[in-house]
């Protein structure tokens, strides 16, 4: 008997599921669940700033002044 192997096949959604499988909606229910636990959340997670109101945005503001620190 010969067995099929079948490509590997990798999906990154899940339906009815948007708040796990998109970086946004990852990144604040993260944020939210370290804060919640008293953990600074960027021990944990990777340094991101999440924009809304695009550059009168407060994170913005903090990104534009972490960048020019960088310099």
């Amino acid at each position: 008997m010969q067995k099929i192997i079948l490509p590997l096949r990798l999906y990154n959604r899940m339906e009815q599921n948007k708040q796990l499988t998109n970086k946004k909606g990852l990144f604040i229910n993260m944020r939210r669940y370290y804060e919640m636990l008293g953990i600074d959340p960027f021990k944990v997670l990777p340094l991101t700033f999440h924009t809304r109101l695009g550059v009168n945005d407060p994170d913005f503001k903090k990104f534009q002044a972490y960048y020019n620190n960088l310099e």
